[in-house]
């Protein structure tokens, strides 16, 4: 649950600031994990997925989005959970194509997005097309020890070469 608290904890934190100063609602979290999407479990909030978002005609638009999000109101967090269980998760119907479809409308209603990954494979699909293109900043948690210290230290300098070459 490391990957999910580095993700929920400061979208929870940025959430409550927001409501503090009247702006509730202006954070939201987005499980692009559709493999492993915990986050809803984690928040209590299973529905509706993101399925369910994309089936409404008008949802991506920045006037209606949000009547189709899950809320938190006693944080003031916007949530779009992934499938519940493998079955719901079938990649045929859920993948990173499906989501690169709402990236744009969210910047143009909330403050802050933070986005649940799978594991930052520089060959995931999820990964590679619809978080690199999309961040203002990336937070990698690492597990404290020498093997993986070692493995992420290549990595930023992996992805950065990897966004600048999907640029060009």
């Amino acid at each position: 649950m490391g990957k999910i608290k580095t993700t929920v904890n400061p979208a929870d934190h940025t959430a409550r600031r927001l409501q503090d100063i009247g702006r509730a609602g202006y954070a939201i979290v987005v499980d692009t994990n559709f493999q492993h999407a915990d986050v809803a479990r984690y928040l209590s909030r299973q529905s509706p997925i993101i399925l369910d978002l994309l089936q409404a005609p008008d949802v991506l638009s920045a006037h209606s989005i949000r009547q189709y999000l899950a809320y938190i109101p006693d944080i003031g967090l916007c949530v779009v959970p992934g499938p519940p269980d493998a079955v719901s998760a079938d990649p045929t119907a859920i993948n990173s194509m499906l989501y690169r479809r709402i990236p744009t409308v969210l910047r143009q209603v909330f403050y802050f997005v933070f986005t649940d990954t799978p594991v930052a494979d520089l060959h995931h699909a999820t990964f590679v097309d619809l978080i690199l293109p999309q961040p203002d900043a990336i937070l990698v948690p690492v597990v404290s020890n020498r093997v993986t210290a070692e493995a992420a230290r290549a990595w930023p300098t992996a992805i950065t070469g990897l966004r600048k070459s999907r640029a060009s």
